[in-house]
């Protein structure tokens, strides 16, 4: 994906909001790449969950946050 193409998007998205490329994937990030989608999922929820209820310490497969 272009920059041009990125620059629209994230210019597109309702403030707040994130959106995360991950490359080789298509549309089904987390069956094509469950890995990296847990750890963008995980550090997403560490930044953004209210105190005291973060995401578990450890990611199911054993990653870390």
């Amino acid at each position: 994906m272009d920059e041009v193409t990125l620059t629209a998007i994230r210019a597109a998205l309702p403030a707040g909001s994130e959106a995360a490329f991950v490359e080789g994937a298509g549309h089904l990030v987390p069956a094509e790449k469950p890995d990296r989608y847990n750890e963008l999922v995980l550090r997403f929820l560490a930044r953004t969950a209210p105190a005291g209820r973060g995401p578990p310490s450890r990611a199911p497969n054993g990653a870390e946050p």
